[in-house]
């Protein structure tokens, strides 16, 4: 039965080429539009919906408007006295994270090891956001220079047993 619609589909498509070509064009174009629309929203839409207060949780943009193109200039950095302004002028925002992305090297003992993806986070970080801390304090960056690695990274460092890292002096450098 498959061959049977096969083979029609077949003998129609050599005998109304025109037709055919414009029908496979537009189901094309339909689909590349439908799947841009898609990761479009997905994009708009993404957030971490495994915090406990999730939904109660936005991100600061900045948006340069005198560009053509307002996509490629939205940008989440911001001057660091933002979050404890607005703290002061909206009483709406119970706290604010000032958050940067960099990248550095780590010295642990005589092991150095390149970073690629690290942050500098406020003390407000895990109070607001609920990742789970494996081992350690559970109410991290309390004080200045303190840090908090994930699993990965702290077993590069001891080769598995993380918790040798608790409480250890991690050197951080460009």
């Amino acid at each position: 039965m498959l061959s049977n619609y096969l083979t029609t589909a077949w003998r129609y498509l050599i005998r109304d080429k025109g037709v055919s070509l414009i029908s496979m064009l537009s189901l094309a174009l339909g689909l590349a539009c439908a799947l841009l629309v898609f990761v479009f929203l997905q994009h708009e839409w993404v957030r971490d919906d495994f915090h406990v207060n999730g939904d109660r949780i936005f991100r600061v943009y900045m948006t340069d408007a005198t560009g053509e193109n307002e996509w490629e200039l939205r940008r989440a950095t911001l001057s660091p006295e933002l979050g404890p302004e607005m703290e002061r002028s909206f009483p709406e925002i119970e706290t604010s994270i000032r958050y940067q992305n960099t990248w550095g090297r780590l010295r642990f003992d005589d092991y150095t090891t390149r970073i690629n993806i690290m942050a500098f986070a406020d003390s407000t970080f895990f109070s607001t956001f609920s990742f789970d801390i494996l081992h350690g304090s559970k109410r991290p960056l309390r004080t200045p220079n303190e840090v908090v690695l994930t699993a990965k990274t702290a077993k590069r460092f001891t080769g598995g047993n993380i918790a040798d890292l608790v409480g250890k002096r991690i050197v951080y450098f460009n």
